[in-house]
């Protein structure tokens, strides 16, 4: 029986089926792996990021070595200085493939600007792969910033309004224009600078080291006119002319310039304005550019940034000269004026009135109903402003609190009072001054007559507690502020029976400055006291204290002008009331003294009612110094104003 096996033919199709199979799999298998072996193209990646920490960390020369040709870091520098830029932060956008060989990234770049805030924008990188197979920028100048070309750039222009006035009561400016003589020096022109240095102090009183600051000022250039001194066209011809003009260096010019009413109008408190410094130059900053005029002191100092105000920047887009548009702006405030309380005609005859007084002095004047001050003025006038910064004992014009003290309490002003020559308090000699007794009086002769013995008696029944709220309702340890720098007037709460008699006289512990003892007449003659204010400002509401003067004060005080201590300051066609005041200070048995006299008036020639104080330090008697000097500050103003 024959054996059945598999046919050879059967099986041949099947092995070279396989074998095809086994082609067409390896085939495709060997060319998707080719494929995928093929290295992915490089990006701009690393270059992109060199790039953005460059500009980040304001590395500007580091561009150059990415882009095809240098220019790109000087660019940046010039941009980024001419946009005067604090701080720049850049976000990165990652590089893009255009084809095998040119790809672009984008940069969001935020600039912080000096003064005008945050700038951001967005720049973009186009790259090419070079044939060493480095990718660089294809620099134009829009790498920088999007809108600058070849021919266009960048330019930062500030401007600012005209520097608005300080204004008086009546809304006029203080300051006017007025014809000048300038001084300056132009180094060029110099032959020797000692020579300059020597004249200038010799004949203006600038000091050697003032010229040289002048001239080591940064902006200054050897074709530069340095300003250092104005002066009157009358005094220049008159008095320095012929010393000046031939001094080679210096030059002179015509020209306006807005000027006080007079050279010691409110001295210390107006303040001046000139040429800003390069102190201040330093301490004001960017807003200002070297030829400004700033205020250096006073007022015009502390009130700069209204007056000047704010600064207006644009950041240009420029094709030589021509302005094709703007990239950036900011607004500055507009400069507004300052309204002060003062009254030229006041002022005026207040500073004549301390020019013919003793040295050093001052003088305040304040209006009764509103606490307003009309002026200030202090001497000498380019010293300590004593006016308003100056603290004495108030000596017997503080007699003015203690009555109204008394008055409240009970005592009427025929009431009889003993003034003997001088009384003891615990074993403690107090005098009057100079050895006055008037023996058993009425309390207004006390009063009138400054009777030292006759108060210190009364004070002792009145009390510590009660004179302190008699000199709280006067403004005493009362905080105000007149829109400058001032002092008040203080009042410790006296201990035991020897300080309270003492303060009752205006001394022992009692300061005040010329300032508040005007406040304190004022009350005595409006019934009551306002505190005082120089800025006249919308927001602030007048403050007073809810206690009142008694008008038997005031009528004391007419009767101290009119046959009392203080017959030096009547002035005819007035009504004039004040107060003396001798006040001692130091150490030793014969004590220097302040005279002092405080007072209002009202009348025809008068502008208003007008309350007011007068201090000469180190300076005598109230009665015998300074009521005259009140005298002629009223004499003064009724001139003035006819």
């Amino acid at each position: 029986m024959a054996t059945s096996r598999p046919s050879k033919r059967s099986a041949t199709p099947f092995v070279l089926g396989g074998l095809v199979l086994l082609v067409v799999v390896g085939g495709f298998a060997a060319w998707y792996f080719l494929l995928r072996s093929e290295p992915e193209p490089t990006r701009p990646t690393a270059q992109t990021r060199a790039w953005a920490s460059a500009l980040e960390n304001q590395r500007f020369t580091d561009l150059d070595a990415l882009t095809d040709s240098p220019g790109a870091g000087a660019a940046a520098t010039e941009f980024f200085t001419a946009v005067e830029v604090d701080d720049v932060e850049v976000t990165v956008v990652p590089a893009v493939l255009q084809t095998s060989d040119t790809a672009i990234s984008r940069l969001g770049v935020e600039l912080e600007v000096t003064d005008m805030g945050p700038w951001s924008y967005v720049v973009t990188l186009p790259w090419i792969l070079t044939e060493d197979d480095e990718w660089v920028v294809d620099y134009s100048a829009a790498v920088i910033h999007p809108e600058l070309t070849d021919e266009r750039s960048v330019r930062r222009v500030r401007s600012s309004g005209e520097r608005a006035s300080l204004l008086d009561r009546d809304g006029q400016p203080l300051r006017a224009g007025s014809d000048v003589i300038e001084v300056a020096i132009q180094p060029s022109r110099m032959t020797d600078q000692s020579v300059v240095e020597a004249t200038l102090e010799s004949q203006l009183g600038i000091p050697a080291a003032e010229t040289r600051a002048a001239l080591s000022q940064p902006w200054v250039t050897a074709d530069s006119r340095v300003p250092i001194a104005t002066l009157d066209p009358q005094e220049y011809q008159e008095v320095h002319r012929d010393v000046l003009y031939p001094v080679p260096g210096l030059v002179f010019a015509d020209r306006s310039e807005p000027q006080l009413p007079s050279t010691t109008f409110g001295a210390g408190t107006v303040g001046d304005i000139g040429e800003i410094t390069a102190e201040q130059l330093d301490e004001l900053g960017d807003r200002y550019v070297a030829g400004d005029v700033v205020g250096r002191s006073g007022l015009e100092a502390e009130y700069e940034a209204t007056l000047a105000g704010g600064v207006d920047h644009v950041i240009e887009l420029v094709e030589g000269d021509t302005v094709v548009g703007t990239l950036l702006s900011s607004e500055g405030t507009d400069p507004r004026p300052v309204t002060t309380t003062f009254s030229v005609p006041v002022q005026l005859a207040a500073d004549a009135a301390l020019a013919e007084a003793p040295e050093p002095a001052a003088l305040v004047a304040i209006e009764p109903e509103t606490g307003e001050i009309l002026a200030v003025s202090s001497t000498p006038a380019n010293g300590f402003n004593r006016a308003l910064l100056g603290q004495y004992p108030p000596g017997s014009t503080f007699k003015v609190v203690t009555s109204s003290g008394l008055i409240e309490s009970g005592v009427t002003t025929d009431q009889i009072v003993p003034c003997p020559s001088e009384i003891e308090i615990n074993g403690n000699t107090i005098r009057n001054f100079e050895g006055q007794s008037l023996g058993d009086v009425p309390f207004s002769d006390v009063f009138i007559n400054s009777c030292n013995t006759g108060f210190i008696a009364l004070s002792q029944e009145l009390g510590a507690e009660a004179l302190d709220a008699a000199a709280s309702d006067a403004g005493f340890d009362v905080e105000y502020d007149i829109g400058t720098a001032s002092i008040g007037g203080v009042f410790p709460l006296p201990t035991g029976r020897v300080e309270l008699g003492a303060a009752s006289i205006g001394q022992a512990q009692v300061l005040s400055s010329p300032l508040h003892m005007a406040t304190v007449a004022a009350a005595a003659e409006s019934g009551t006291w306002n505190a005082p204010r120089l800025i006249r400002d919308d927001t602030v509401e007048p403050m007073s204290v809810p206690g009142a003067v008694p008008a038997e004060v005031r009528e004391l005080m007419l009767d101290v002008v009119d046959s009392g201590t203080g017959t030096a300051a009547d002035v005819g066609g007035l009504t004039v009331g004040g107060k003396t005041g001798t006040a001692e200070f130091g150490t030793g048995d014969e004590l220097a003294t302040h005279a002092w006299f405080i007072g209002f008036a009202e009348g025809e020639g008068l502008p208003q009612k007008i309350a007011f104080a007068v201090v000469i330090e180190g300076g005598g008697t109230g009665g015998g110094d300074a009521a005259p000097v009140a005298r002629d500050f009223l004499e003064n103003l009724i001139e003035i104003g006819t």
